[in-house]
Parts: structure tokens; C-alpha cells; sequence
């Protein structure tokens, strides 16, 4: 056990002596003398019970009456059990001592993990400079590591947003689709309760009238594909939610504020909430689509109207023979990919 030497064969040797350390310790004891010596006489008695399968702890206040351990020689083997070092830092008022911690963990290896370190680094850096981050974000990060922005669209009211989504954990109130407005909390959006529930939130924050929720009776399947719909007619002040080209919610008298900014990913207007399952072929419109449209939208079928905005990420949706994709020529309108699941490419 000396100093000296081979660093890795001490650091081997030194794992030998961590069952010293086992059983119950007083760390909270206001007497350290007392902490001091209850903790040589537990490990003189686990020393004794496992090397010489005797108890020596009779011995600390008098002679064992049965096997030949006296108090001599058990305050002899005290001694050196007492001028090891095992206290690292003393109590302090109103807390408890810490154990003396020695890295015994092999050169080696301590290498491998500094080089993973390094590695994490210089990803980390990579992905600051695109906007990302490698760190879960969760769904209430300030930080959103996976969105696309489309800014400085026509103000628009009576909207249609379509997508496809999978996911496989629940999604905390996460975003798929959202529009953000000045003085909006949370915006509009399209998106999930704290489970696998469709929902839809609309006008949440300061403007006219209050803010609307409106949810689908039941819970997408997880891992499997289906596709989302949201439609709001301003004339009628109608917002309607759709599963699976199917009307699952709706409510009337609803107050809007018009929006020029949609994000895809997360609740773009507090920049939260995060959407942390799969999206595909997300199309957006300026107007209010009627039922066979979203029908239409939802068997991958060409829409009667063309969308303002739509994003896909080449990732085929199972369970249809083909996947219909929109033309380009949407205009000077672009989104910015940051990075959305497992899917590259945005047209």
C-alpha cells in the first residue's frame, strides 16, 4: 500500500480495503472522538468476523469471556485501525462528516472517459454553432434544440395545419405546429396534453378575448403513425381539431390574433415545450380547410388548394402505397431546420 510504485497496482490494492467501509456509520455524531472510535470498532468487529470468525467488540470494555481476545489486545489492533484516515471532512453544525473518497479507477480508463469528454466538447460546439444542443432539452427548456421558423408571412387568421407524427413517450404539452403573435403566452398550437392526447391551444395570451382548448376523446397510439389537423375559420370563429382525417374536437366563438410566424417543433412563442417525437409532411394554409380537404390531406391524396408553407423529411409514412408530395414554388417564405428528430432535409 505505499505511496510509491506502480500507480495502478496501488489504486488496485486500495479497492481491497473498501469493505471496511461497509455497514452502519454515525456520520451525523456531534462527538468526533466518539464518531472516530465507534468507526474503528465496527471495522475491528467486521475484521474479526470475517477473517477470524469471532466477534471482538465484548473486548472494548473488558476481556472476552469466552475466546482469547483481551482489552489489551483490542485496543492494540484499535491503534492501528485508528491512525488510518477514513474522515475526509468533519461534521459541521447542522450537517454530517464525509468519508475520506480516493479515485481508484485505472489510468486507462481515466483516459478513455477524458477523451469521451473531449468528444462531448467539441459536439457540443458543433451544434452550438447550428443552433442545437446535444442535452435533452425537455419540454419546458428555454432552449428549444429541434425547430423550424418560418418568419414574416402574410398576417393571417383562418388557417389549416396538417402533419404527420409519431411518437413514443409522452409528450409533457409538447408542440408539433405553433404560431406566435406579439404578446402572445402560449400562442396558438397544435400539439399534445402531458400524455399522448391530441390538443389544440388558440389565442393563449394578451389579446382580444380568452384563450381556447380543445381536445380529442382518446390517445394516439404510441409508435405508430397519424396525422394531425387543425383548422381555423375566422368568419365562423371555429377551431377544429382532426385525427386521422376525422373531427375529434371542436369549439365556436373562439377569439384569434392574427399571426405572421409559425414554428414547427415547439410552442414558438415562449419557445418551450418541445415536440420530442417523429414529424412528416407538415402543410400549412391561409384558409380554413373543409372536412374532404383534411379527408384528402390525410390519404396522402393532391389538396384542392396549395399550401402556403409545407416541410417533409423524407421519411415514408407506412401503411399507404404512396406519399404525395407538393410542388415547389411557395414563394420567398423559407423555414430554417435546426434539426427535428431523425429526419434531414427541408424543401
Amino acid at each position: 500500500m505505499s505511496a510509491g510504485g506502480d500507480e495502478d497496482r496501488r489504486r488496485e490494492l486500495l479497492t481491497a480495503t473498501g469493505f471496511l467501509m461497509l455497514g452502519p456509520k454515525m456520520l451525523a455524531e456531534a462527538d468526533t472522538d466518539k464518531l472516530l472510535i465507534d468507526i474503528v470498532d465496527e471495522q475491528l468487529d467486521v475484521a474479526g468476523l470475517t477473517f477470524l470468525g469471532m466477534t471482538f467488540g465484548c473486548a472494548r470494555c473488558h476481556d472476552h469471556k469466552f475466546d482469547p481476545i483481551s482489552t489489551e489486545d483490542y485496543y492494540a489492533m484499535a491503534g492501528i485501525f485508528r491512525s488510518t484516515k477514513v474522515i475526509g471532512k468533519y461534521r459541521t453544525p447542522g450537517g454530517v462528516a464525509e468519508w475520506l473518497e480516493v479515485d481508484v479507477t485505472p489510468a486507462a480508463t481515466r483516459a478513455e472517459i477524458q477523451q469521451l469528454t473531449n468528444d462531448k466538447n467539441k459536439l457540443n460546439e458543433l451544434l452550438a454553432g447550428l443552433g442545437g444542443s446535444s442535452s435533452a432539452s425537455g419540454n419546458k427548456s428555454k432552449i428549444a434544440n429541434k425547430a423550424i421558423i418560418a418568419a414574416g408571412l402574410p398576417m393571417l387568421q383562418s388557417t389549416t395545419w396538417a402533419a404527420w407524427v409519431r411518437i413514443s413517450s409522452a409528450q409533457g404539452l409538447g408542440a408539433v405546429v405553433s404560431a406566435t403573435y406579439e404578446g402572445a403566452g402560449q400562442g396558438h398550437s397544435l400539439g399534445f396534453d402531458n400524455g399522448s392526447t391530441p390538443r389544440a391551444v388558440w389565442n393563449h395570451g394578451r389579446g382580444p378575448g380568452p384563450h381556447t382548448i380543445i381536445a380529442a376523446p382518446k390517445p394516439i397510439q404510441f409508435d405508430e403513425w397519424h396525422h394531425l389537423a387543425l383548422t381555423f375559420d375566422a368568419a365562423a370563429e371555429r377551431l377544429r381539431l382532426f385525427v386521422d382525417g376525422r373531427e375529434a374536437a371542436s369549439a365556436s366563438d373562439v377569439a384569434t390574433s392574427e399571426f405572421s410566424t409559425i414554428s414547427v417543433g415547439r410552442r414558438e412563442a415562449s419557445r418551450e415545450w418541445q415536440f420530442t417525437g417523429d414529424v412528416d409532411q407538415v402543410r400549412v394554409f391561409d384558409v380554413a380547410l373543409g372536412d374532404q380537404e383534411v379527408l384528402a390531406l390525410s390519404r396522402n391524396r393532391p389538396p384542392v388548394r396549395k399550401p402556403l408553407l409545407r416541410w417533409d423529411f423524407d421519411q415514408p409514412i407506412t401503411g399507404f402505397a404512396e406519399k404525395f408530395g407538393v410542388g415547389t414554388g411557395l414563394g420567398s417564405v423559407q423555414g430554417r431546420l435546426v434539426g427535428l428528430s431523425a429526419h434531414v432535409g427541408c424543401r
